[in-house]
């Protein structure tokens, strides 16, 4: 199998850029931050990115982790979202859009 990843000097695996990308969702119906964070994803992903939404509801031991935390967003491994991250001013936008490997266009 092709190595897609390289590993940086902190030990993180670091994007190629070629790779597909693999975004999961983790939330709960009737959360507007869930929903908001999931139409930002929908938005600006690529066709290299798929998105997998899970209801932690479903799952005691997830929504026992993630309760207070959702939206989280994870990519790879890495947790790089949830609420306490989202701000007013949209920075948490463009920090999605970096860890997707997306440029912003000015």
């Amino acid at each position: 199998m092709r190595q897609f990843l390289r590993e940086g000097q902190d030990g993180h695996r670091k994007r190629t850029g070629k790779e597909p990308i693999e975004v999961v969702l983790l939330g709960r119906k009737g959360c507007h931050l869930c929903d908001a964070v999931e139409a930002e994803i929908r938005s600006i992903a690529s066709t290299r990115v798929t998105l997998r939404s899970i209801d932690i509801d479903k799952d005691p031991l997830l929504r026992g982790k993630y309760w207070l935390r959702i939206p989280v967003v994870i990519i790879g491994r890495d947790e790089v979202l949830d609420a306490r991250m989202i701000d007013p001013e949209g920075t948490w936008k463009r920090r999605l859009m970096h860890m997707l490997g997306i440029r912003q266009k000015i």
